[in-house]
């Protein structure tokens, strides 16, 4: 592709629940496709359980409550792995949390390139949990981010 052509650009939506995601991923990116994640969670499994039930009585789509809470721990158990761009094939990955009803979803962490360029105030237990991160290790990514300048 010469380099004064812009890139390809699709968009795909996934709950995140299996690898096919990071699999198509790296497979665009092999492509030319620059690869963004945009992820939007909420702060507890019950609160998606809710939001499915009030959108199904609203007449939109519905599923199981065993069904959303097997979702929604394979998607955050997944969700590690897209700050890793060899293995997810994710350039950029912004990460909301959507807990608010009403509002607009929070940005709580960007990265690029597997390096964090912005973290919430305060920062979610939920999403620190979803990735492995200790008290120690939000706080080294602060630290990173202060020393380039970044928030």
């Amino acid at each position: 592709m010469p380099a004064s052509s812009p890139r390809p650009r699709f968009a795909l939506e996934t709950t995140l629940r299996s690898s096919i995601t990071y699999e198509h991923a790296k497979l665009a990116r092999e492509n030319g496709f620059r690869v963004f994640m945009r992820f939007i969670a909420l702060d507890t499994v019950e609160h998606h359980i809710q939001r499915v039930k009030r959108r199904a009585a609203r007449g939109g789509h519905s599923a199981s409550e065993s069904t959303l809470r097997r979702v929604h721990a394979s998607s955050l158990s997944n969700l590690r792995v897209a700050l890793e761009p060899d293995r997810s094939g994710i350039e950029i990955i912004r990460i909301y949390d959507n807990t608010a009803a009403e509002t607009r979803p929070r940005l709580i962490l960007a990265a690029r390139l597997g390096n964090v360029v912005s973290l919430a105030d305060p920062f979610p237990q939920w999403l620190a949990e979803a990735l492995g991160w200790s008290h120690r290790d939000l706080e080294n990514h602060r630290r990173k981010l202060i020393g380039r300048g970044q928030r």
